[in-house]
Formats: C-alpha cells, sequence, structure tokens
C-alpha cells in the first residue's frame, strides 16, 4: 500500500490539473486522454467503497469493497477543496445533472433523509451562472461548465453576459480581427493575406486586399487595380483604346473609337473611326 500511495503522489506531482469529478462516478462522457480534467484511476476502479475516494472508478451502480484511504494531508485531497466541498446534493430535478458531487451522492442514496430535504430557491433562478450552487432553480436552469471562457459556437447552455457573443456572418466572416465566436467550419486565415491575387481564393483576407472586380473577365479598364479572373487577361485587347484593326475581336475599353459608318467609302482623310483594311481617303 506505500508503494500505491507513493505511485499516486508522484503522478499528481506530474500532472497539476484537478480530478475529474465524474471520471470519480465512472460517468465522465470524454476519453481520458481528451477530458480537460484529469483521470487517474483508483487501485481499486471496479470495486472501491471509499466514499471519500476521489479517483476515477467504474460508474458505481451498486456500493462495492474496500479501497484504501487517502489521508487528509495528500496532494489529492486538496482536489477536494474546489470540486467535492459545497456541492449540492441531488434533491430534485430542478438541479444540473452534470454538476453533482460523486461523495453526496452516495452518500445521498444511504441516507433517505438527505432525499427529503428542499433547499432553498436560488435569488438568480435562471440567470445563475454558477455550476455548483447548491440552492434549488428552476427546470431549465443549465449554466455552462466553462462560463465566461466558453469559446465553443454551437453551446447552447447558458453563459454570463459578459461571455462573447456569436457573429452575426457566421463561417461567412471574412475579418481577420474579429473579436466575436465563430463556427469551427470557418475558414483559415490565407497565409498571403493582402498580397494574395487568387480571383476565387475561400479563406480570410484582411480588409487592405484588393476587391473582386464586379465586371469580372469583361472589364476593359486596363488600369483597373481590383481582382480579375484568370480569362480576363485572354480576352482583354493590350492595346486598349488604341487598337485600330477593326476585326480584333477582343474586349476594348469604351473610350477606343467607334466603326465609321460609311466604311471604305469614307473620304475624310481625318476621320478617327475605324475603317476597314482597304480604306484610302486619297
Amino acid at each position: 500500500s506505500s508503494m500505491a500511495s507513493s505511485s499516486i503522489k508522484t503522478k499528481v506531482a506530474g500532472d497539476k490539473r484537478p480530478l475529474c469529478r465524474f471520471a470519480n462516478k465512472g460517468t465522465c462522457r470524454e476519453k481520458s486522454n481528451e477530458c480537460k480534467y484529469r483521470h487517474q484511476r483508483c487501485e481499486n476502479f471496479e470495486s472501491c467503497s471509499n466514499l471519500k475516494c476521489l479517483l476515477a472508478h467504474a460508474e458505481r451502480a451498486t456500493i462495492p469493497k474496500a479501497c484504501p484511504s487517502i489521508s487528509a494531508t495528500s496532494p489529492i485531497s486538496s482536489d477536494l477543496e474546489e470540486y467535492g466541498r459545497d456541492l449540492p446534493v441531488t434533491y430534485s430535478n430542478r438541479h444540473r445533472s452534470d454538476s453533482g458531487s460523486s461523495i453526496n451522492s452516495i452518500q445521498s442514496i444511504s441516507s433517505t433523509q438527505s432525499m427529503n430535504i428542499k433547499p432553498k430557491p436560488c435569488f438568480n433562478g435562471l440567470k445563475c451562472f454558477n455550476v455548483d450552487c447548491k440552492f434549488d432553480h428552476p427546470d431549465r436552469w443549465n449554466p455552462c461548465i466553462d462560463g465566461i471562457k466558453c469559446e465553443n459556437y454551437e453551446c447552447t447552455a447558458n453563459h454570463p453576459y459578459r461571455r462573447k457573443t456569436k457573429c452575426r456572418d457566421g463561417m461567412n466572416c471574412k475579418s481577420t480581427n474579429c473579436k466575436f465566436l465563430h463556427p469551427n467550419t470557418r475558414a483559415a486565415e490565407c497565409p498571403l493575406r493582402a498580397k494574395c491575387q487568387h480571383w476565387n481564393c475561400s479563406k480570410i483576407h484582411p480588409h487592405s486586399r484588393a476587391r473582386p472586380c464586379a465586371d469580372k473577365e469583361n472589364c476593359t479598364n486596363l488600369a483597373c487595380l481590383c481582382l480579375h479572373p484568370p480569362e480576363r487577361a485572354k480576352l482583354l485587347c493590350p492595346l486598349g483604346a488604341d487598337c485600330r484593326d477593326l476585326l480584333c475581336k477582343l474586349n476594348h475599353p469604351s473610350e477606343r473609337p467607334p466603326i465609321c459608318d460609311q466604311s471604305d467609302a469614307c473620304s475624310n482623310f481625318n476621320c478617327t473611326r475605324l475603317h476597314g483594311p482597304n480604306w484610302n481617303p486619297c
């Protein structure tokens, strides 16, 4: 037993996280390597009957056999101050189902008198955000265990008013400096940031990045600084408004002269409109 006690102390010294109170009852829904609290198995995992043992056990359906006691000076007992002391006994269905202490739960089974005690109503009612509150609450009381620090966009529990609110744009938010909550499906930040020139880049960019052009591939402005699809370069005439080729099929800006209505029969030597290749006013 001395070797087991020293082994427990070694594990406690190496891991400063508090013990998981749900693992104590065998009801933790997280895996030991995923839970943010510590899962430390009791050496009598399936047969521990020590009501003050705070280590992890199998789900306690019955009261089983003995487990070596843990002294009050043990490092493990310090976790009792934060997660075991003054936690509410489950008196009625108006208590948070996952916030009760395993110690109190077992004691309530053995004591029919405690089952008949009705706690006083909580003054804050549904607005109480203390998961360990020992007073009585309405049926819809469900405070988030992470409270104001909850970063889960999908969390449906009740949170304090100072917690971040959800971004109204949700997963479509493109702001790199947004301080609100977003779903996990939100796009990642583009590593090129403002220098990104990809027309259809779906990642998040800062506001200083060039905007997509409203005319897309049909934009004929050679000086346009907006983003364009790659096929625009194939459709845009490099000569722009200076192109005099009447047969040119590429896109030209509106400043380019129109086609002369007299075509090759035009006798105006100074005509600036477009004519066919056979035009000769001389």
